[in-house]
């Protein structure tokens, strides 16, 4: 009798147990499903990961698979309960029978006044249940609507988002395509710069010509003075030869109107060289600011790299977000391996149970042999048993229905209410980014406008160097084709003869038959006279030497036509070499002739080091 006491207790423990587990196989369905619907939602709020989506379908195909087993194990609990059932029936009758009909009558009395005061308990229990699962369910559907609400307010975040996003590409396509421009601007500068790295070489080249030029003229001022040196030697002279008076102040006439024709022509080319130099610091002022703009440009080419590398940080802070996402699904794959273990355990309690039953079975097959002669005089107590035992059985049922309706009802409010904190969480979020966003954009216009403005600033800079740079050309051909038309006369000759030339015992024309260089072959080297073919502006310079003794002269005139136009002498008693040098700057006519000529008893040396020399050039057409 107690052990079949104890089996009976027992067996409702085991049927209460399998109750519990299929109850909280439901709950933990229900929590997959809420794990099932926040993996679509992080599926529909951007991953695009491949293996995140076939880690998703695995994950669901698991879940389905526990679907199925956990059907199947319902379905067996409840072939085990309904067997339960029978044998807690049949353990009930063998009771009754070996307790005697008398003890279990009055057992079944007091049973049914307990089990209606039970039952009495259990109904306004019921009533109270019912209340809260009423203001559950209100809660609960309260629940609903916010958390629909919250869906709304993201789905339409979202699609600000997306709106974001597309506007955010378009500003990327903007700046790749300034950036195109800027690259192009720069090249077209970088043309612009070595344009000008040309015209500065060439400004050189020509200041350096008009040095030479200047250091020429100083060689003519030098000269002057000498003249004039020389022009006091002669006032000197014409005091000593009266006879020779009138000539002399003719020639120093001449001499003075052709040092008032220098110093005209020195006051010309120093106004043209500072005319020159204005032109080159008017340049090199449009290079500097050349290179202001090019550097402005980097600064610009920094900025728009900063915010591409924002972009990036942009892109990393996704990357996180998948992660994220990764580790949601990594914890659902762990919740479904418990899950997993769950069900084995079940299906070992299962396996349990049933043994047990068997061995139920053969125990209740022995009873059954031993109450078959008590049958007859129980049935009316046993039919009233088994109604209070079937009411008592279905008000325990629906209480523990109601128990764990409420618990889960309860489960589900808590989790509700989480989610709507989470989407409540998520949308703060969502307008927080929507905001930076929103801030982005519009620095990104404010910069796209100020690098629309620099580009058209310095298109116009360009435009403007260009127009410059194209006039520098059209004065630099007008230089080349003035420097190619302008004609072109030099020459340098030498005495051709080793030993000396003279003395003659009257004035000789002086024949360097040596030429250095003749350009324009306007000097004669058979007559040594060079003949002028284009008017305009002549340097002249003769050189002679000698080794002089006692009583020696060496020296020469400079003759155009027939016009003694300068004179060179030097002397000397210690037998050492002297020079003596002269030069002249002449306006020649057309057909005009100069030459040098040795005046008699003088005496010119001559080598193959070149040391007496006639030279000249044309230093401007007229």
């Amino acid at each position: 009798m107690p052990f079949e006491r104890q089996s009976n207790v027992r067996m409702r423990a085991v049927y209460v147990l399998m109750i519990l587990l299929l109850l909280s196989s439901v709950a933990e369905l229900k929590n997959n499903d809420d794990i099932r619907k926040n993996i679509i939602q992080a599926e529909s709020n951007g991953g695009e990961d491949v293996r995140d989506r076939n880690l998703v379908d695995q994950q669901v195909a698991n879940q389905a698979d526990f679907d199925r087993e956990l059907r199947e194990l319902q379905a067996v609990v409840k072939k085990l309960g309904e067997v339960a059932v029978r044998h807690t029936i049949a353990l009930t009758t063998t009771e009754s029978e070996v307790t005697g009909l008398e003890t279990r009558l009055r057992a079944g009395e007091l049973k049914a006044e307990d089990q209606g005061k039970l039952a009495a308990g259990q109904t306004l229990r019921l009533n109270s249940v019912t209340s809260d699962m009423r203001e559950v369910e209100s809660r609960v559907e309260t629940s609903e609507r916010q958390s629909q609400q919250h869906q709304t307010k993201i789905t339409q975040l979202g699609l600000k988002l997306e709106v974001a996003q597309m506007q955010l590409q378009a500003s990327k396509k903007q700046v790749d395509r300034l950036q195109e421009e800027n690259t192009a601007m720069e090249t077209r500068l970088e043309a612009s710069e070595s344009c000008l790295n040309e015209m500065k070489k060439m400004y050189e080249e020509q200041v350096a010509y008009l040095k030479d030029m200047e250091a020429r003229l100083r060689i003519s001022g030098d000269k002057v003075e000498q003249l004039e040196r020389q022009q006091t030697a002669q006032e000197l002279t014409l005091e000593t030869l009266e006879n020779k008076s009138s000539a002399m102040e003719s020639q120093v006439k001449q001499q003075q109107t052709v040092v008032m024709e220098m110093d005209v022509q020195v006051a010309i080319l120093r106004r043209d060289n500072a005319d020159l130099a204005l032109d080159v610091g008017a340049i090199e002022m449009r290079s500097n600011s050349t290179e202001m703009l090019v550097q402005k440009q980097g600064s610009q080419v920094v900025a728009l790299k900063t915010e591409v590398e924002n972009i990036k940080k942009e892109n990393a802070a996704q990357s996180m977000e998948l992660v994220a996402l990764r580790d949601i699904s990594n914890s659902t794959g762990t919740c479904l391996e418990e899950q997993q273990a769950a069900v084995v355990q079940v299906k070992s309690t299962v396996n349990t149970l049933e043994k047990e039953n068997a061995a139920q079975e053969l125990t209740l097959e022995t009873l059954k042999n031993k109450s078959s002669t008590m049958e007859s005089q129980v049935k009316q107590q046993q039919t009233a048993v088994m109604e209070m035992d079937v009411q008592v059985a279905i008000l325990s049922r629906e209480n523990a229905a109601q128990t764990s309706e409420l618990s889960a009802l309860g489960e589900r409010s808590g989790a509700l209410e989480s989610q709507v904190e989470a989407q409540i969480t998520a949308v703060e979020k969502l307008k927080d980014g929507m905001d930076i966003l929103n801030t982005e954009h519009a620095a990104q216009d404010l910069e796209l406008r100020a690098l629309i403005v620099r580009s058209n600033t310095t298109e116009n800079l360009l435009n403007s160097q260009m127009s410059l740079v194209t006039e520098l050309r059209t004065n630099m051909e007008e230089l080349k084709r003035e420097n190619a038309d302008r004609p072109k006369v030099g020459f340098s000759a030498s005495i051709g003869v080793n030993g000396y030339v003279g003395p003659f015992s009257s004035d000789t024309k002086m024949i360097y038959e040596n030429v250095l260089s003749n350009i324009g072959n306007q000097y004669d080297s058979a007559t040594g006279i060079f003949t002028a073919s284009v008017r305009g502006l002549y340097y002249f310079r003769f050189t002679t030497c000698g080794q002089l003794q006692s009583n020696q002269v060496t020296g020469a005139h400079l003759y155009k036509n027939d016009q003694a136009i300068t004179f060179v002498a030097e002397w000397d008693t210690h037998g050492y070499f002297r020079y003596a040098s002269n030069a002249a700057v002449l306006q020649l006519e057309v057909g005009d002739i100069v030459y040098i000529q040795l005046p008699k008893t003088y005496r010119v040396f001559g080598d193959k080091t070149n040391v007496s020399t006639f030279s000249g050039f044309l230093v401007s057409p007229l």
